[in-house]
């Protein structure tokens, strides 16, 4: 981009970054995050919160959670705090290649990073305890929270319950849900 004197906004770094992943162009990402980390950080630009969004999700869905977690302790050490959303990709991300200790992991550092957790993450974290097939754990996980019960959560439980081997209770939470 700089070749052909065009300077990018973070926001166009974003979408850039995000097709390249999409398209499984990993290693052309590689070679652009060095490019930040050399060139445009001299051109006065850095990476942000939602700049480092969009490569961690890259990372997780190239199935490359290390370079993902080098990416989160490189912002948190320029003095960055993850967001609701980076949390929430990062548990989405993590549960979907198996890593579910992780996951919970991120689910629960949210107070010591005064999130609260929002829909979102609640339908990520039901996600991850169904794929990680520890049903046991959602009761534990969420009962600390004051949960407003939306359409896309109500959804998620109504999975939970079906996954985790409860037809009485899946049937019983829907006849409440459409009442």
């Amino acid at each position: 981009m700089l070749e052909y004197g065009y300077t990018p906004n973070t926001y166009t770094l974003n979408i850039v970054m995000d097709v390249l992943f999409k398209i499984g162009r990993v290693g052309i990402s590689l070679r652009v995050l060095k490019e930040i980390q050399t060139r445009w950080l001299r051109l006065g630009y850095s990476p942000n919160v939602v700049t480092c969004t969009s490569l961690i999700k890259g990372f997780l869905e190239s199935q490359m959670p290390g370079s993902a977690f080098r990416i989160l302790n490189n912002l948190e050490s320029k003095g960055y705090s993850p967001d609701l959303v980076l949390c929430n990709v990062l548990i989405d991300g993590l549960s979907k290649i198996g890593r579910y200790d992780d996951a919970l992991g991120v689910f629960f550092s949210l107070p010591k990073r005064k999130l609260v957790p929002d829909s979102y993450i609640f339908c990520s974290i039901i996600s991850a305890v169904c794929l990680s097939r520890q049903f046991a754990l959602l009761p534990l996980l969420v009962s600390r929270y004051i949960i407003q019960a939306d359409l896309i959560i109500c959804n998620s439980i109504l999975n939970y319950f079906c996954k985790a081997g409860y037809p009485s209770a899946t049937v019983e939470f829907y006849n409440d849900m459409i009442d």
